[in-house]
């Protein structure tokens, strides 16, 4: 009976001693290891050893200066009309690529887009699936053509320095935008 209780007490002492945060826990190697004074964190540690800093300079004609959302101003946008609903607004850019830029624009009470987008002669010398629905288009750039989609307009033109398209929801809004962003494809 003494040798029971002996035996329960050593594991009880032992029991309270492992769960004690100051002590060191043993190892039957014969070594001791420290107990952490914070948990791990759950989350994954990424290590990206592929980040490469972008050093290139673009050339000086490049296409609106490499960024699309210089193609157009505030004021040129406020300077042309959005049909009935009269003219608009520019209330934000957005860049989904370095290729794309989408102006939000409140005309009235609602919201439209106009998209700028570089394109490559590809895309300037086939703009549709079908040919009835491009026409040339003068005094733009160039070259210039015009696509009519389901509910929008775009306008292709080539400059000097390469080529880019215009989205809007109206062929004369989309020319008259086209037209403003030609003068700035070069200088950016």
């Amino acid at each position: 009976m003494k040798r029971r209780a002996l035996i329960l007490l050593t594991a009880a002492v032992f029991g309270v001693a492992a769960c004690s945060e100051d002590a060191p826990q043993t190892v039957t190697s014969g070594g001791a290891f420290p107990t952490e004074s914070a948990p791990p964190s759950l989350l994954p540690v990424v290590v990206d050893s592929n980040v490469v800093e972008n050093t290139e300079t673009l050339a000086p004609d490049t296409l609106f200066g490499g960024d699309p959302c210089m193609a157009l101003t505030a004021a040129e946008i406020a300077a042309v009309s959005f049909g009935g609903s009269g003219t608009g607004r520019l209330t934000d850019t957005q860049q989904p690529s370095d290729d794309v830029c989408s102006y939000v624009v409140s005309v009235g009470s609602k919201q439209v887009f106009v998209l700028v987008r570089a394109r490559l002669a590809a895309d300037f010398d086939q703009p549709a699936a079908t040919d009835e629905t491009v026409e040339a288009l003068s005094g733009l750039g160039n070259a210039a053509r015009g696509v009519a989609h389901a509910d929008t307009y775009e306008v292709f033109v080539q400059v000097d320095n390469g080529y880019f398209s215009v989205t809007a929801p109206l062929k004369a809004t989309a020319r008259a935008l086209a037209k403003a962003a030609v003068q700035r494809a070069m200088t950016g």
